[in-house]
């Protein structure tokens, strides 16, 4: 009975979604084609499993074609992941340049990544960091981290961790999940140089936020940790931690890890030799 209500959600739900199409491309034919473009906003935004992948790209494109200006970025992100649509890196940055040259929220931070990894257009990191740091001033978390690691990368300047570490620090107060992570990292790093138990407790917590946040590697990273130490010594394991080990590491997303807190510091320090 469940599976059937399941069934029958399902078609309910296309047949929405079919008459909401209907609709928004009569109001496109009317001249206002961002109505297309506002369905699939709309269905993005409740579509978490991303199920109608298909049907969003045939929506971006139908309002792209009807000469809709809004849309541009979610439009070139298909083509430039290759999903839904034939792989095309040149389409894909035509549409982000067009969406930058029309102050588009996010333009600055795509277009960036372009210049970074100069595809498409000639490697840039100068004008890189300038997009990304605009970006930033929009809120855009991704683009601290980006700053973050040019900084740490010195593709510029010389290496400045410090740099790096305060745009990393910025972004992870936004709650991006990859910033906790690389905060984890270089704390780690300094652990190791300065032999630091204080340091290596800081690196651990941004592990341990970073999983929380759903960030897989630190997941996985944790998830290590946590065998290698019950290899050592198989005695002070918990159910809990097996069960986690078990499950995998992105189990570690979705439940509270303080019971086995203490168990994976202590192997965090012993794998620094602390």
């Amino acid at each position: 009975d469940v599976e059937r209500s399941r069934g029958l959600g399902d078609v309910y739900k296309r047949q929405i979604l079919s008459k909401a199409k209907r609709h928004a491309y009569n109001t496109s034919n009317l001249g206002h084609p961002d109505a297309l473009n506002e369905l699939a906003d709309a269905l993005s935004h409740i579509d978490k499993d991303r199920l109608h992948k298909s049907d969003l790209f045939e929506l971006y494109q139908a309002a792209y074609d009807n000469g809709a200006k809004n849309g541009l970025i979610p439009l070139a992100l298909f083509y430039e992941e290759g999903k839904q649509t034939s792989k095309n890196q040149n389409k894909a940055y035509e549409l982000i340049q067009a969406a930058y040259d029309l102050g588009q929220k996010d333009s600055a931070y795509h277009l960036a990544r372009y210049y970074e990894a100069g595809n498409v257009v000639k490697n840039d990191y100068k004008k890189a960091r300038s997009l990304f740091l605009s970006a930033s001033n929009e809120g855009n978390s991704d683009a601290l981290v980006r700053l973050g690691l040019i900084a740490r990368e010195g593709y510029i300047d010389n290496s400045n961790p410090i740099l790096a570490k305060s745009y990393f620090q910025e972004a992870r107060n936004q709650g991006n999940a990859t910033a906790s992570y690389l905060l984890s990292k270089l704390y780690r790093a300094e652990a190791k140089l300065n032999r630091d138990r204080n340091l290596v407790k800081q690196s651990f917590s941004y592990l341990i936020e970073a999983s929380s946040r759903g960030h897989v590697p630190a997941s996985t990273a944790l998830a290590k940790i946590a065998w290698n130490q019950l290899k050592k010594d198989p005695e002070m394991g918990s159910d809990r931690v097996l069960e986690l080990l078990t499950n995998g590491a992105e189990q570690l997303n979705r439940v509270s890890i303080e019971p086995v807190s203490y168990t994976h510091l202590r192997a965090h320090e012993t794998s620094l030799h602390l």
